[in-house]
């Protein structure tokens, strides 16, 4: 039998096995040209984080409800404030994504903060270069350049070029923009870090127990 698999292998009647070894990370390259910066700690391993440990989860919801969970409001700062000025705000915060409210929009941006340290807020404008839209983009999936002047995005083999929110350098004129949100850690002048962080020796000893 064995003789047989193997003339049936040589000669191509089967097909031939294929590794089961995971690719090489995408930002790999990357990092080691330069072209972004490499975070302190893992984010795909973070993030993993968020549906492992219950307490953990537990917190993070509660953080993201408190911190932007009760929607917004707008307040007058002078009074030569213009109502047409605030019914502007109001379109657009109103109107900003086909899918989800602004308040939505912040919560998944927030709970990327508290899960991997680092939220993303895409803005978007329209053709006479004013806001027209808030989107969130997955922490996970984004790295800053070294001059902090842009944002690279990576999904699969897709890559794509954010500019710094406000910034005219690196990017494309018509990128849209990112609003990088971070915890500070001074282990990074580039990305923050979770509170989870502190805290990842009690995990561990939590996921032995479990085991055990």
């Amino acid at each position: 039998m064995s003789s047989v698999l193997a003339k049936a292998h040589v000669l191509g009647e089967t097909a031939p096995s294929e590794t089961k070894q995971l690719p090489e990370s995408p930002w790999c390259g990357l990092y080691e040209d330069g072209t972004v910066v490499e975070p302190p700690y893992d984010m795909d391993a973070l993030a993993a984080l968020y549906g492992s440990n219950a307490t953990h989860k537990a917190c993070v919801d509660a953080k993201v409800a408190t911190v932007v969970g009760l929607g917004h409001r707008f307040v007058s700062v002078s009074a030569d404030s213009k109502d047409e000025e605030l019914a502007r705000l109001e379109a657009l915060f109103g109107s900003c994504n086909p899918e989800m409210t602004f308040t939505e929009v912040m919560r998944t941006v927030w709970a990327d903060v508290e899960t991997i340290g680092n939220g993303y807020l895409e803005i978007t404008r329209d053709a006479q270069r004013q806001i027209d839209g808030f989107y969130h983009v997955p922490g996970t999936t984004v790295r800053v350049t070294g001059d902090r002047g842009a944002y690279v995005q990576i999904r699969g083999t897709r890559r794509q070029w954010f500019r710094a929110f406000g910034s005219r350098g690196q990017g494309a004129e018509d990128a849209s923009e990112i609003l990088h949100f971070r915890k500070y850690t001074p282990e990074s002048s580039y990305y923050g870090v979770p509170d989870i962080i502190a805290a990842l020796p009690a995990v561990a000893g939590d996921k032995a127990a479990r085991e055990y």
